[in-house]
């Protein structure tokens, strides 16, 4: 954020950013911090508003989702057993390399 601030003032240009936190007690989080420029009748920018979030929950759930695709990627992959999904329509969506071994 150390120039998405600065560039805002300086263009008007809203900006949305996240951002690793380290908290007070030490404990590592995630923030989104959000911001527009207002400007008076002029057009001149004369403050910024914005607001801060705390988004280390989603954070969380996102890279346990990913963990969870990998290893389940992972498990399809390396199974001896032939294992393919099929679409709405019938035809073969994805197939794991046993169904050619």
């Amino acid at each position: 954020m150390n120039t998405a601030l600065p560039y805002t003032r300086e263009t008007g240009i809203p900006y949305e950013v996240e951002l690793e936190i380290v908290r007070t007690d030490g404990s590592h989080g995630w923030m989104l911090a959000r911001g527009e420029a207002l400007r008076d009748a002029s057009g001149t920018i004369v403050t910024i508003h914005g607001v801060a979030m705390d988004i280390t929950e989603r954070k969380l759930a996102e890279e346990a989702l990913r963990e969870s695709e990998n290893r389940h990627r992972l498990l399809v992959e390396n199974s001896p057993v032939c294992i393919h999904e099929i679409d709405m329509d019938g035809r073969i969506a994805s197939m794991n390399p046993a169904v050619f071994a």
